[in-house]
């Protein structure tokens, strides 16, 4: 999906559609004075409350980032295989930049 990059983690995000905003969940990693890599939407069901959020961030160790988005209110932790894990863990079909459905 992503190049490597060791200086680099993943970490996924489940939020309730109503509380996703792009601009929150990067000033969340930006407190943490990282840098915002990637960001994509995984699909769920247009009918489901829920939108699970894979963020790759430029930080080598990503626990400051899941507290800063706790912080923010988000359920978040860091993974290691971001396909895998996400589509056993949330039980949705991987796909990348999928639109959210209003």
């Amino acid at each position: 999906m992503f190049p490597p990059n060791h200086e680099s983690c993943w970490v996924k995000v489940l939020c309730g559609r109503t509380d996703y905003s792009a601009s929150r969940l990067a000033r969340a990693v930006e407190d943490c004075d990282a840098h915002l890599l990637n960001l994509n939407i995984l699909a769920t069901s247009p009918s489901a409350d829920m939108v699970a959020v894979l963020l790759r961030v430029g930080i080598r160790h990503g626990q400051s980032v899941v507290r800063s988005l706790a912080r923010y209110g988000y359920d978040s932790e860091v993974i290691t295989d971001p396909m895998r894990d996400v589509a056993e863990k949330f039980s949705v079909a991987v796909t990348v930049d999928s639109p959210l459905q209003p």
